[in-house]
């Protein structure tokens, strides 16, 4: 609309157009908080506000764009299978420096369902390897919990720091792989975990440290571990976060399913 010859009529744009513009494509986009819905909005709007100042389009116009409605919880978590993770860890090299590096940090995304900015923020100091436990320190939640480390995590961390982790002062447990050995960024660790579930074969649009994440509790919750010990375990400040994880449960939830009128069970 409004476009012809490669020129663009901003000013015979109005509201009507704007408000039927948005309700087409809101209907092919996913329409999550943190997806393309929300993202085409915002970007269309900063639009307008730009053609406002410059004095292209009318004052007033910016403020036209509708919100795209999403229903609370209304979406579901990605997650991956126990296959999915397995392939995952195989594609670590556990040969080399960076290969320990990255399964012991997939360990910890898979097993214990820690975020990106909590696995760089581990110190060295927070496990502790006599009792069997680390301390994730506060972070998004401002939450500081204690989670026990199973065998096999433990071993893939154990194997990084004796036979991976560079020389350093930093005090933290996972740095960069070449100098200068610095702790690794959030955006690392999900690159890193992007980088192996695609050399694993997994695919999709949300490749990365939260799919490992989303796994852990799916899977918490199927065999039939409360929400609040899901919410402990992954430090959600409310439990209504942790809430949209017993929509995956689909073993229990047919069993409490009504039947519907007209179909025969």
């Amino acid at each position: 609309m409004r476009f012809g010859d490669g020129q663009v009529d901003w000013g015979g744009l109005s509201a009507e157009d704007l408000i039927r513009f948005v309700q087409v494509q809101a209907q092919r986009l996913r329409p999550s908080a943190c997806g393309s819905g929300a993202t085409f909005v915002t970007a269309l709007r900063s639009l307008l506000r730009f053609l406002v100042c410059t004095g292209a389009l009318r004052r007033g116009l910016e403020s036209a764009i509708p919100v795209v409605r999403r229903a609370k919880l209304a979406s579901l978590p990605q997650h991956l299978s126990a296959a999915d993770v397995a392939r995952t860890l195989a594609t670590c090299d556990e040969r080399t420096a960076i290969g320990r590096r990255d399964r012991a940090v997939l360990m910890l995304l898979s097993r214990l369902g820690l975020r990106s900015s909590e696995v760089v923020r581990l110190g060295l100091d927070d496990i502790d390897w006599r009792e069997g436990w680390l301390a994730v320190r506060r972070c998004k939640s401002r939450r500081e919990r204690r989670l026990p480390v199973p065998q096999d995590v433990g071993q893939a961390v154990a194997a990084y720091l004796r036979n991976g982790r560079p020389r350093s002062t930093h005090r933290t447990v996972f740095l960069r792989c070449i100098p200068p050995y610095r702790p690794l960024h959030p955006i690392s660790v999900t690159a890193l975990a992007r980088t192996h579930l695609r050399l694993a074969g997994v695919e999709g649009h949300l490749l990365g440290a939260h799919l490992l994440r989303h796994t852990v509790a799916t899977h918490m919750v199927r065999q039939g571990v409360t929400l609040k010990e899901v919410a402990d375990v992954l430090g959600h400040a409310r439990l209504e976060t942790t809430a949209i994880y017993a929509k995956l449960d689909v073993d229990t939830l047919r069993s409490v399913a009504l039947p519907w009128p007209g179909v025969m069970p």
